[in-house]
């Protein structure tokens, strides 16, 4: 009792005021969260799982993981390689995968690189250019990947937004299927293939996010024949 006052004391002596939010505390923000490891973005391939994992401990940098069947989990993309994209600044979708390759977007320099398994990782959108993508799926069935791009080439006016398709094999900067409004989100095909949906808004147009549908995917650019937005036109739901 007497060594535990001892300490209190000289814990009390040690005390030195300090104006209101100027004190040092021991518990720093990095302490908090260096070992809070976060989860999202899942995707199935196969009877595999993917998702991504920021890593505060690593420089807060997102990791591509993957789960086989046997339980085992792996990192996919190799340091520095960071999985997150800036499309609508807050980021969404960063990477696709189907039959274990992956694509996804590199946080330093706003390029989708493509990663066979295996293999590192491989440029895949042109270098030197402000193009940003994100969201989307794969479109198994036509062999693409179907997105929204964000085209900052142009400097001192605002981005100019599209649903762009990409090869996979290829890559480039895309082919645009749909382009006009002033944000493109969420672009998925049916599950019967049928039609290609996706959020859509103009500036000054009705305050909401109409869900904008394509016509039969049988014709058309890319292999899509698509209706344009119409800010009059009847949402999908």
């Amino acid at each position: 009792m007497e060594a535990h006052m001892a300490a209190s004391n000289a814990s009390m002596k040690a005390t030195v005021p300090a104006a209101c939010g100027s004190w040092r505390s021991p518990i720093t923000s990095d302490l908090i969260v260096q070992d809070v490891v976060t989860l999202g973005a899942i995707q199935l391939d196969g009877d595999d799982v993917y998702w991504v994992e920021m890593r505060p401990a690593d420089g807060a940098r997102n990791v591509i993981v993957r789960r086989t069947p046997d339980g085992v989990a792996r990192d996919v993309t190799p340091a520095p390689f960071n999985v997150r994209t800036r499309v609508h600044e807050y980021g969404g979708l960063c990477f696709w995968v189907t039959g274990g390759v992956a694509w996804f977007a590199n946080y330093a320099d706003q390029r989708v690189y493509r990663q066979a398994p295996g293999a590192a990782p491989a440029p895949f959108t042109p270098a030197a250019v402000d193009l940003r993508y994100g969201d989307g799926m794969v479109d198994r069935t036509r062999h693409r990947l179907v997105c929204v791009r964000e085209d900052h080439r142009a400097a001192g006016r605002e981005a100019v937004n599209a649903i762009v398709a990409l090869d996979p094999d290829r890559g480039g900067a895309g082919e645009v299927l749909a382009e006009g409004s002033d944000f493109y989100g969420c672009p998925a095909v049916s599950p019967d293939g049928a039609r290609l949906a996706w959020l859509a808004l103009r500036v000054g147009g009705p305050d909401r996010l109409p869900v904008r549908g394509g016509g039969p995917l049988a014709a058309g650019r890319a292999g899509y024949q698509l209706q344009a937005p119409d800010p009059g036109g009847d949402p999908v739901h």
